[in-house]
């Protein structure tokens, strides 16, 4: 109810706001011609439309974790909500007996969605800076449908007589704008280019940005009193776009498999793909030792012998050769953490990163600074070595699923995913994952951070 509150608020002030300034202009309270008024505001919807809502579109997809195949049926799902819209307004306006020009009229109404910026506020306060980038590529084909079809049709039944003609077809800058923003958004987000923490919020922030802007520009040009004029039109428009598109598009939506999947569903996802994803890992590593084994011989390349102080583990440790080394499992250090040694009593040396709470200097015991030693992550090593990490996020359906994704894409080993779900809305999962350093870590953590609703993602310590 609250984001409900806070999205209608949005819209409401921001059309008042508009229409207070179009009548302080009018009353003379500011000193502005009708042309001047008319291009101020013309540059706010361009600037909405030709900048803020694409680069908040781009930057959207940029950060969408895991692109599913199935969002390449949201541009046909929206080609399908402009013609229904169309056709139903050709049926309400027979009914209603208007005449060609006012069934032009309402045949563009009817076509229009109305999504680009009041839609986009609303599915960013609901679902998240994420939801912009389905809102455009739902709108992928708006406006060329517009431009080459509703346009033409609406001319047509203005005219007293003449053929109808789709030939005005026109590639519109709008169109070009959004399809350069979608296009790079796509292409940085398959090359796997880590998007900023920061530019997911200011994402969500250029489109609600836009949305006012383009509404002040609406209620700048707003006459309230020519609204009782056209009630029967305005109830006929209200139900094609509140009853009869809804009506059909969910319909297909749900039919082509959107609209979410039952816990128990997520579940087994998760666990196929998880372990598709290890017996993938696992076939990888014995092609690579398989591969080792029949070149060295080949070549005639003597194995070369053991380096003083290295384990099999990958660490070297300072004075000591070939000794047995643990991971600490309080801070499951990785290669590139900075590492410190700790002597233990018939376990070997167990390893610590530095910043582990275990291994803070404060916490040393004083007998035991003599068994503190350095050690190093030795160097080409190409073992993988485990981790975990801890994600807090605001709890949702399909939270559990879309980190799964995120990990697949990522394509590391992940041999425990638990979730738990917290009494006040939020959910903790925890992560046991395999990589190869800290470098893939990072990858990883950062493409976590952008799931939907994810504020948390970190490296378990102490």
């Amino acid at each position: 109810m609250d984001r409900l509150l806070l999205t209608l608020g949005i819209i409401f002030v921001s059309l008042v706001a508009g229409y207070l300034f179009q009548r302080g202009v009018n009353a003379g309270q500011w000193r502005l011609s009708e042309e001047r008024m008319v291009s101020l505001r013309q540059r706010m919807q361009r600037v909405a439309l030709f900048v803020l809502i694409p680069l908040s579109a781009m930057l959207s997809l940029w950060g969408l974790p895991s692109p599913d195949t199935r969002l390449l049926a949201l541009p046909v799902l929206g080609l399908c909500a402009w013609i229904w819209g169309g056709l139903l307004s050709i049926l309400l306006a027979k009914w209603l007996r208007l005449d060609r020009a006012q069934t032009g009229s309402l045949y563009c109404c009817g076509t229009f969605t109305n999504i680009g910026a009041v839609g986009s506020l609303v599915a960013v306060i609901f679902y998240g800076e994420s939801a912009i980038a389905l809102v455009a590529l739902y709108r992928l084909c708006e406006e060329l449908f517009y431009f080459s079809v509703s346009f033409p049709i609406s001319r047509w039944y203005g005219m007293e007589d003449g053929p109808l003609s789709f030939r005005n077809l026109r590639f519109d800058p709008i169109l070009r704008v959004v399809v350069c923003a979608l296009l790079l958004g796509i292409g940085l987000n398959l090359l796997g280019v880590p998007r900023p923490e920061a530019f997911g919020h200011l994402a969500a922030g250029l489109m609600i940005v836009a949305t006012v802007l383009f509404l002040f520009a609406i209620g700048m040009s707003l006459r309230p009193s020519r609204m009782a004029c056209y009630a029967r039109q305005c109830l006929a428009v209200s139900a094609i776009k509140f009853v009869g598109v809804p009506l059909l598009i969910t319909g297909l939506a749900a039919a082509i498999g959107y609209g979410g999947m039952s816990a128990q569903k997520a579940v087994v996802r998760i666990k196929d793909e998880i372990t598709r994803l290890n017996r993938l890992h696992a076939e990888q590593q014995a092609a690579d030792k398989t591969t080792q084994e029949v070149v060295r011989p080949a070549m005639n390349i003597p194995t070369p012998p053991p380096r003083s102080g290295k384990s099999d583990s990958g660490i070297i440790v300072e004075g000591i050769d070939n000794c047995l080394v643990k991971f600490a499992k309080c801070c499951t250090p990785v290669p590139g953490d900075p590492v410190v040694g700790f002597i233990t009593r018939g376990f070997g040396v167990s390893v610590h990163r530095e910043d582990c709470p275990n291994a803070a200097p404060d916490r040393r015991k004083p007998e035991e600074s003599g068994r503190w030693i350095k050690v190093t992550w030795a160097e080409g090593e190409l073992a993988r070595y485990q981790t975990s990490l801890e994600l807090s996020a605001k709890d949702r359906d399909g939270l559990t699923l879309d980190v799964a994704m995120v990990l697949s894409s990522a394509k590391v080993k992940t041999t425990s995913l638990a979730a738990r779900a917290m009494p006040d809305g939020y959910a903790n999962i925890t992560l046991l994952l395999e990589v190869k350093d800290q470098s893939e870590l990072q990858t990883v953590i950062n493409r976590l951070g952008q799931i939907q609703g994810v504020y948390q993602v970190k490296r378990t310590a102490g």
